[in-house]
């Protein structure tokens, strides 16, 4: 009797365990080669289900062929290897735990390109934009069909002519198609300093990842079906979206809205959308409105300090589900500068992702004592208890 109350009590506790899994973006090995010198760096991704002590075997074949050769003489315990990799060669790694060799991980071809640090090349397309007028400062990796390996690039289109024009963003896959753009507009510094408004993961667990974006009143997306500039931010028809006849604040004694938009990475269509509740942002001196422009600096005609500056990380807050963190910050004219940090989530309902919003703002200034500060975030859980924390 008693081995079966604790069969019972076993197969009981097994599903809630089952269930506190983080759900977390597929990845697969993402093997990279780049040329470093007369030799070729081959990198490759650790999984986080593999060992402290597992060791890798790097493999090669011409292209076109089926036979590898292993490239190493000795086990590789790190994720890097510098060897010697012809060009039209396909590159392969396997992993090694307790002397069980993996199956070969996806090929990566490596070819000549036209600079060293270069593992794809592409042209930018010229059909929605002139590319001798835009620079592309930043990028971030897309995997579109959730198979793990990352098959499209998100670039930022910075704006280098005369006024007039505004900042892009574009998705391109691999092979250099263009499949989107996204008007940014003039009340959205995209990626400036220490601005990163911008990133790409699987927020609402369907298998496939999303963009993330902070946009605001003349943000427009694209409509993949007419294959031109679609609806602005929050699903409006008008660049105005709140209305008040303002769409450019820079000018404006005014702060301009502000929101999350949540986008199809393969469409550049906005499937989710919500606004910053501006009650929430406030400590002992500082109150964030619509209407209080004049409290804050304006450098670069206010797009660096009147709540334009953010940093985006991916945290699990509850351990399972993926959140949206954003750290920014206000730079009063009286007292500097006064940071927030901001999480924006999905509610899950039967597995199922509802209801993006504004979820918890914690006023950094604040606290006693102060949390520290700087130019970029990162994410970990450093306590072990399955909660992210987030490190200047």
């Amino acid at each position: 009797m008693k081995k079966i109350v604790i069969l019972f009590l076993m197969m009981a506790f097994l599903p809630s365990c089952l269930m506190a899994q983080r759900i977390q973006q597929k990845l697969e090995r993402s093997v990279v080669v780049v040329a470093r010198g007369s030799d070729m760096l081959v990198s490759w991704r650790k999984l986080a289900q593999e060992p402290e002590n597992c060791t890798y075997n790097v493999y090669k074949r011409r292209s076109g062929t089926t036979e590898y050769t292993k490239v190493n003489s000795t086990p590789i315990s790190k994720t890097n290897y510098k060897t010697s990799i012809p060009a039209n060669h396909e590159v392969a790694v396997t992993v090694v735990i307790d002397g069980v060799e993996s199956e070969k991980s996806k090929p990566f071809l490596y070819k000549t390109q036209s600079y060293n640090n270069v593992f794809f090349d592409f042209e930018f397309e010229t059909t929605v934009l002139n590319r001798n007028e835009y620079k592309c400062k930043y990028a971030w990796p897309m995997d579109l069909d959730g198979n793990g390996e990352f098959d499209a690039m998100l670039v930022d289109r910075h704006y280098e002519g005369s006024e007039g024009k505004t900042n892009k963003l574009q998705a391109y896959k691999l092979d250099g198609t263009c499949l989107w753009t996204i008007d940014i507009g003039y009340n959205v510094e995209l990626c400036g300093g220490q601005n990163d408004n911008v990133l790409a993961y699987d927020i609402n667990c369907d298998g496939k990842c999303e963009v993330i974006l902070k946009t605001s009143d003349g943000t427009r997306f694209w409509d993949s079906k007419t294959q031109s500039f679609g609806k602005y931010a929050n699903g409006s028809e008008s660049a105005d979206t709140d209305g008040d006849g303002i769409v450019n604040y820079r000018p404006s004694s005014k702060n301009p809205p502000y929101y999350i938009s949540v986008i199809n990475a393969s469409t550049g269509e906005e499937i989710a959308c919500n606004e910053l509740k501006y009650s929430d942002i406030k400590d002992a001196t500082d109150q964030y409105s619509r209407n209080n422009r004049s409290d804050y600096m304006n450098d670069n005609d206010g797009v660096e300090y009147a709540f334009l500056t953010g940093k985006f990380a991916i945290c699990y807050f509850d351990g399972i589900h993926p959140s949206l963190a954003v750290e920014c910050y206000n730079r009063r004219h009286s007292d500097g500068h006064h940071y927030y940090m901001c999480s924006w989530t999905y509610d899950w309902n039967g597995g199922k992702a509802t209801n993006w919003h504004h979820d918890k703002t914690w006023a950094v200034r604040s606290g006693s004592p102060t949390c520290a500060e700087f130019h970029q975030v990162r994410v970990a859980d450093t306590d072990g208890d399955g909660i992210d924390e987030i490190l200047e």
